[in-house]
């Protein structure tokens, strides 16, 4: 039976993977839907604009990616006053680097056909949806600081809930939109907006709730406040420059070098990726509340003995889902998209996610990084590296004329560093932060690793044998695959982490 930490830690868990199972399902349906209608290209500029804007808010990761840590612990440490402090400093420096955002903004929008190849007919589209996905960004950020709430008090289950009824919004305006009127780009944007409105009004009444003593007064600005959450986050900012030189170009890079229908087909093949990403990023940020109240509290040995559990739940989630993708991928492909080219799909995928089998039991690490305050040594690990990777990629692009292979060099090549940052850099590097000895956390990296071979073994196997051809069959021995996959992942977490001082 679970009591305190640990049954709410089940319960962020849950309810981030069952907002996750949601969100999924609304992308699933709602993609094709709207590239049915639209076309790749056109949506393929929906993901560059969303890119573009994350280049632009490179501003704001030095003030915002720490703030949430320093207001915590001194929230749990009792020094509320200092807590308001970081609270309405934050608040009011994201409202200037909003107004930067806005006019940085309003610049590419004019040059916009001299930034990225735009087909004549989307040109309009495009400027209208980066317009709207840049006032809707500005509105998150001011009003960032506010969901702190939930993370202090560790209750990311009414943070998950806010974000579905948040995604629900967003699939309604969109349904009504294309139903009622001809298909445009900028209704992506639109609803987009009118659900980031319901977040920010639901974001100031939960803060006021869970956190009453934080609340924004200019009297509680303090410049003092401004410069440490800056001097401490200009790291995560390094680190944030070096994921986009690292995966965040693969739109731009394929806009560039293969074209606007290549860069769509990218964009598709993103998406399944992307939301293992988000998965896997959720179910680790469950255990970022408990581990920074543990920093606070000088608890070492809580802050390991979470760890030891970090990696062996998140080897048993990744087992059934890399298995069931790549074994029958091509299936899921070609029952979501029957107008592309679903083994072309696979392949792309496979080639650019099959690192999350060495990095996904490993995401909590980037934890440790933050409460223990030492993002210095991973973020300029990141920028080198992300570096080497876009230099490697550039070159490759520039050294074949095939369009299949390009594809593969954008998504591939990052994807094989990835894979020896999750070797390496993450277990000895986390070791170490922890005061640990190097080899600590290789004892369980090599479960999840063989448990994927033979899961995938097992599922070539049955393929040979049974192959879905359709959505019934395919749900069908994907849920038992999966099922198998986790019981085999249930046997290999036995074992924990021991804390030497």
């Amino acid at each position: 039976m679970l009591f305190g930490r640990d049954r709410q830690l089940a319960l962020n868990m849950v309810t981030s993977g069952g907002v996750f199972v949601i969100s999924f399902g609304i992308t699933f349906f709602l993609t094709p839907y709207v590239v049915s209608r639209l076309g790749i290209e056109a949506y393929g500029f929906f993901g560059l604009s969303n890119n573009v804007i994350g280049y632009l808010q490179l501003a704001t990761v030095a003030l915002n990616s720490m703030a949430g840590r320093f207001i915590a612990i001194e929230f749990h440490k009792g020094n509320v006053e200092k807590a308001r402090k970081y609270f309405s400093s934050v608040f009011f420096g994201n409202c200037v680097l909003g107004v930067f955002i806005l006019i940085a903004s309003g610049g590419i929008i004019v040059f916009l056909r001299e930034v990225v190849s735009i087909s004549e007919g989307l040109v309009w589209d495009v400027r209208c949806l980066f317009g709207l996905l840049t006032v809707t960004n500005v509105l998150l950020l001011v009003f960032n600081v506010y969901q702190v709430a939930t993370f202090i008090e560790n209750r990311l289950d009414i943070s998950s809930m806010r974000n579905l009824v948040s995604k629900l919004i967003w699939l309604l305006v969109l349904v009504l939109l294309f139903g009622m009127y001809p298909a445009r780009l900028w209704y992506m944007g639109l609803g987009l907006l009118l659900s980031s409105v319901y977040l920010v009004i639901v974001n100031v009444y939960i803060c006021r709730k869970l956190t009453p003593g934080l609340f924004v007064s200019m009297r509680d600005f303090d410049w003092g406040c401004i410069r440490g959450l800056t001097l401490s986050g200009v790291w995560n900012l390094i680190t944030k420059l070096g994921t986009i030189l690292h995966q965040g170009c693969d739109l731009i890079l394929a806009n560039w070098f293969v074209g606007g229908a290549a860069m769509g087909t990218i964009a598709v093949t993103v998406q399944v990726p992307g939301y293992v990403r988000q998965l896997f990023g959720l179910m680790s940020s469950s255990f970022a509340p408990s581990l920074t109240k543990d920093f606070a509290e000088g608890r070492m040995d809580r802050i390991c003995a979470e760890m030891g559990k970090s990696i062996r739940i998140m080897s048993v989630l990744v087992l059934p889902v890399l298995t069931v993708l790549f074994v029958y991928g091509d299936v899921f492909f070609g029952l979501w998209l029957p107008s592309e080219d679903g083994r072309l799909l696979l392949w792309l995928t496979i080639a650019g996610c099959s690192e999350f089998v060495v990095n996904m039991p490993m995401e909590g690490f980037w934890n440790i990084f933050t409460i223990t305050n030492r993002v210095r040594g991973s973020s300029i690990y990141v920028l080198v590296n992300s570096v080497v990777v876009f230099v490697t990629v550039i070159v490759c692009l520039l050294c074949t004329d095939n369009l299949t292979e390009k594809l593969f060099v954008i998504v591939g090549v990052r994807n094989v560093f990835s894979i020896v940052r999750g070797l390496f850099f993450l277990p000895i590097y986390g070791a170490h932060c922890l005061g640990l000895p190097w080899h600590t956390f290789y004892g369980y990296m090599w479960r999840p690793l063989l448990g994927m071979v033979v899961t995938i073994g097992i599922g070539v196997c049955a393929r040979m044998v049974a192959m879905p051809d359709s959505w019934m069959t395919f749900i069908l021995y994907s849920v038992v695959l999966g099922g198998m996959s986790l019981a085999l992942g249930m046997v290999m977490i036995r074992g924990k982490v021991t804390w030497k001082s």
